[in-house]
């Protein structure tokens, strides 16, 4: 028995995981929550279990496929079809829950079987931790502003505690953030460059990296139309209206308006020019910002195309 390859096949509903293991016969049920997982883990690992078969069940699948998906186990996702039609093959008409996990793990088990092994997909993983991140942040903001209008000390010191909770649940997923990213080599690499950008910070660099995945392989015209930052003309016969922007991915816009905050300050590249524009040519400040955000923009998206880190001589 110690020779046969061991798997493991799931039937994923809404609540509850079915886990049967094949070919012991072992059969267990598990809360479909995230608390259930380490327990699955253990259950799979003390059995030797090296493959595990999901069948698909509109996302909740998901989540408890990619946790053991990095714990060091081959999973596969199988098509709730090729399950029936494998039953079928066999000759099985009855369906319960255990008999379908059970089919899943045979399934998985055949050399033959269509699935291809799930991948980790670091940028999605990134994704989901900078929205996160992005929802307590704005939560976080709302705490602070209506602290500031209780008068009642007990409902304040209640406030201060959920605080302190959500800025240790921010900085933990910016931990987890940079530990995701040193997971790719791609993602890690364009960071690296992002952030040698005096005014961009890991936040904005992380949005770039999220929100703009083109960054590095499109003109400067096409990334700054894909931000929304490249300016429209709306003119008419011999009318000629003031350009504006619209369109775009707003949290490209969001980042890169907090980095000129910065930036106007401390990147010579973008100084120069913002100085330029609210000096000499006596631009508003929001035009200027727009303005320099552009430029900003482009010069991140030609230091990624060309793997270069960024210079006061460049």
């Amino acid at each position: 028995m110690s020779s046969l390859s061991i798997v493991a096949g799931i039937d994923v509903s809404k609540t509850k995981l079915d886990v049967y293991i094949h070919p012991l016969g072992n059969y267990k049920i598990f809360n479909n929550t995230a608390q259930s997982f380490e327990e699955i883990i253990i259950f799979l690992k003390q059995h030797n279990v090296t493959k595990v078969g999901f069948e698909a069940t509109g996302g909740y699948e998901k989540l408890c496929a990619h946790a053991l998906l990095a714990n060091g186990l081959q999973v596969y996702i199988i098509q709730a079809k090729w399950v029936r039609d494998y039953a079928r093959s066999l000759g099985i008409i009855a369906k319960t829950d255990k008999i379908d996990s059970s089919l899943i793990a045979r399934y998985v088990s055949n050399p033959d079987m269509r699935a291809a092994a799930l991948s980790p997909n670091h940028a999605n993983f990134l994704k989901e931790l900078l929205c996160r991140r992005e929802q307590l942040v704005e939560i976080l903001k709302i705490q602070k502003i209506q602290k500031q209008q209780i008068t009642n000390l007990a409902i304040v010191k209640q406030m201060d505690k959920l605080i302190d909770v959500l800025e240790c649940q921010v900085k933990d997923l910016e931990n987890g953030m940079i530990d995701a990213l040193k997971k790719e080599p791609g993602l890690a690499q364009k960071y690296k460059l992002l952030i040698s950008i005096p005014g961009i910070g890991r936040i904005v660099a992380i949005s770039l990296i999220c929100y703009l995945p083109e960054l590095g392989t499109l003109s400067a015209k096409q990334i700054a139309k894909l931000a929304g930052l490249a300016p429209i003309n709306w003119d008419s016969g011999k009318k000629q209206g003031k350009r504006f922007i619209q369109g775009g991915r707003v949290q490209i816009r969001k980042a890169l308006y907090m980095s000129i905050i910065s930036a106007k300050e401390f990147n010579s590249y973008i100084k120069s020019f913002f100085t330029r524009l609210t000096t000499q040519a006596k631009k508003p400040f929001k035009i200027a910002a727009t303005a320099a955000m552009r430029k900003l923009l482009i010069l991140a998206n030609a230091l990624v195309r060309d793997g270069r880190i960024f210079c006061e001589q460049y």
